[in-house]
């Protein structure tokens, strides 16, 4: 779903604030809107009263984890590309989770997240 601006629409799920807004500044560059959350919960808050293009998530987030965060989103649309952000990448991809993006990234780093996950 795009939005009004005719951007497509990603959710950003991270509990550092900092890094949400880091984020919604490289996906702009990107050409692409995005709205954030602090955690898992509020994620899935978003995710069930809007339609996104893509989910970017922490691995670490508190209460529940990215990647059973990533399995409750592809449960609930198996078609949606999730990239899972960690500064500590597992040994494999876990999975519901279509790409990896490593902390600190570039923006280049993010493209090509979002190429690899939209494949």
């Amino acid at each position: 779903m795009t939005t009004m601006t005719g951007r497509r629409r990603v959710l950003v799920v991270d509990d550092e604030k900092r890094v949400c807004e880091l984020m919604q500044i490289a996906l702009e560059k990107c050409g692409y809107a995005a709205e954030t959350a602090g955690s898992a919960e509020a994620g899935l808050e978003l995710f069930d009263a809007g339609r996104f293009d893509l989910v970017v998530t922490d691995l670490y987030l508190p209460g529940m984890n990215g990647d059973q965060f990533a399995h409750l989103i592809k449960r609930q649309d198996g078609e949606i590309p999730v990239i899972l952000l960690t500064a500590y990448p597992p040994a494999q991809v876990p999975p519901d989770v279509d790409s990896i993006l490593v902390k600190p990234f570039s923006v280049e780093a993010l493209k090509e997240a979002i190429s690899q996950a939209r494949r």
